[in-house]
């Protein structure tokens, strides 16, 4: 008798704990219900993850007869190399305009060459020079274009480090190339020479 007075005990207990759920909210179905506006977590990423692609770097265009420097989203780590790749690229202002690549079928005049010590005529020790090298088409322009387009290789390569520039042509033979004031110069040439091409108040404005 004790035995079935225990069991029906639990029963009872059991029923009242059911009925104290019930009252609650908690249902008592047999099968799992979803929770009304639960939402499950996404599953995490296995695709790359974001990273810089770009730094913001300042290039100089032709507008009109001067030099304008503007700012575009440049390789990262900043090379001369990729300097001149963004100045190769057209820009996006329609009032400015690139010398660096050829007008008739859009190749480069210009490319970065191994850099040698060289003696800066702005320096008494030798300084690691910036070797740039122009295409035959360099000396089809008209001597205006020419000195537009070393002042945007020059001011553009020099924005953060005034390294010397020397110029060569295909061959490797040093090139004289025109300054502002019409002199010819064979020696490397430094950002100093080409300041006077620049508009006043050049605008570093976004452009792409």
């Amino acid at each position: 008798m004790t035995r079935g007075r225990g069991v029906a005990r639990v029963t009872a207990l059991a029923v009242v704990a059911a009925l104290g759920l019930t009252a609650c909210g908690v249902p008592l179905d047999d099968t799992a219900r979803p929770v009304a506006g639960y939402r499950a977590p996404k599953p995490p990423s296995t695709g790359p993850f974001p990273s810089e692609t770009g730094t913001r770097v300042v290039v100089w265009y032709v507008e009109g007869d001067a030099l304008v420097s503007t700012t575009v989203t440049g390789p990262v780590p900043v090379t001369p190399e990729g300097l001149l790749s963004e100045l190769a690229v057209s820009p996006a202002d329609a009032q400015l305009r690139t010398l660096v690549v050829d007008p008739q079928g859009g190749a480069p005049l210009a490319s970065v060459a191994p850099s040698a010590p060289v003696v800066s005529p702005s320096a008494n020790s030798s300084v690691a020079a910036v070797t740039v090298q122009l295409s035959d088409t360099f000396s089809k322009l008209a001597p205006a274009d020419q000195v537009l387009l070393i002042g945007q290789i020059v001011l553009t390569l020099t924005e953060s480090d005034n390294a010397p520039i020397l110029f060569t042509d295909a061959t490797g033979a040093t090139v004289a190339v025109p300054l502002p004031d019409g002199r010819l110069e064979a020696a490397p040439v430094t950002r100093n020479d080409y300041l006077s091409l620049t508009a006043p108040g050049p605008s570093p404005t976004p452009t792409r």
